[in-house]
């Protein structure tokens, strides 16, 4: 038989207190550095608006409208179907956005049968429904290229203003 190796406890606790003052050091380290700021798509670094400023006002309102929506969602679950528009008070935070009420809108081209509603004004967030061709939808506000509308279910959702006509 083979002789059992001695092992020595206070070298290995000695060893095992290092990695985990290391591992501690390191963390700290970590919150003490400045958070990197978070890149933004379909910015290229070659077109004229694409200075810090332009990149943070998108960020905000890429927060903004992904807040708005996270409030209709939480408002629904709380008070059911009884979902009120945004405020028309919003439009003199955000410039942008055109609080026009009573208004409708339906599919421009007749080669869609349906297009996509969007949770918030960007073509990659989630999709909540879809409009039908050849159906009428309100819509309670304007921001850009999107519109903000009420389904007949009481959702609230955005749709490109490129695939949509006002009437």
């Amino acid at each position: 038989m083979f002789p059992r190796p001695k092992i020595n406890w206070l070298a290995l606790f000695t060893f095992a207190m290092f990695i985990s003052n290391l591992a501690g050091l390191f963390l700290i380290y970590r919150r003490l550095q400045p958070p990197s700021p978070a890149p933004t798509a379909n910015m290229s670094p070659s077109s004229p608006n694409s200075g810090t400023d332009s990149e943070r006002l998108t960020q905000i309102e890429q927060q903004l409208a992904s807040l708005q929506a996270e409030n209709q969602t939480l408002r629904r679950q709380i008070l059911g179907s009884a979902v009120t528009p945004p405020p028309a008070g919003l439009a003199a935070v955000l410039p942008d956005l055109d609080t026009t009420a009573a208004q409708s809108i339906t599919i421009s081209d007749s080669r869609f049968s349906q297009i996509d509603v969007y949770e918030i004004p960007l073509a990659s967030s989630k999709v909540v429904s879809h409009l039908e061709f050849g159906k009428v939808y309100p819509f309670t506000s304007r921001q850009k290229d999107w519109y903000q509308v009420q389904l007949p279910d009481g959702i609230f959702g955005w749709v490109s203003a490129q695939l949509v006509k006002p009437i």
